[in-house]
């Protein structure tokens, strides 16, 4: 297992594990977000696109456009204090007994996976910007 850092526009549309990593300029982990999807390149895709008020509007507190809008405007701010933002892929031939092939038609493995590498990224002391974990272990962004 490993993860590779990769350009959003050379993502496929395929199931999968992402993490937007960042790193401060010596190196080390600032914080992570850990995501899946059943087609990253779409999934990704939101992440990147400006929205506007209105559709901050309308897609706010609704489902993975919230995290999308949350997610973004926190990593820009962080790239905009000098941080290091990367978008990595988890590549793996067999995790925990799952294969790549079956990330397609089983969102349960997806989110196992998912909800494993947030678990051990938490134990390693790594600040988190998903949503469901415990408070004093999400990053919070300062001024």
């Amino acid at each position: 297992m490993k993860w590779n850092t990769i350009k959003p526009e050379d993502l496929t549309n395929i199931p999968g594990i992402y993490r937007w990593n960042v790193t401060d300029l010596e190196g080390k982990v600032v914080c992570r977000y850990i995501g899946e999807a059943v087609r990253l390149r779409e999934r990704i895709r939101f992440y990147i696109k400006d929205y506007s008020i209105k559709h901050r509007q309308k897609y706010g507190g609704n489902g993975h456009k919230d995290t999308d809008v949350r997610v973004k405007d926190t990593l820009k701010s962080l790239e905009d204090q000098g941080y290091i933002v990367e978008l990595q892929i988890l590549e793996f031939e067999t995790y925990q007994g799952v294969t790549p092939e079956m990330l397609k038609d089983a969102k349960i493995f997806r989110l196992a996976i998912e909800s494993k590498l947030i678990v051990e990224s938490l134990l390693d002391g790594i600040k988190m910007l998903n949503k469901q974990i415990p408070e004093e272990c999400k990053f919070q962004l300062s001024c």
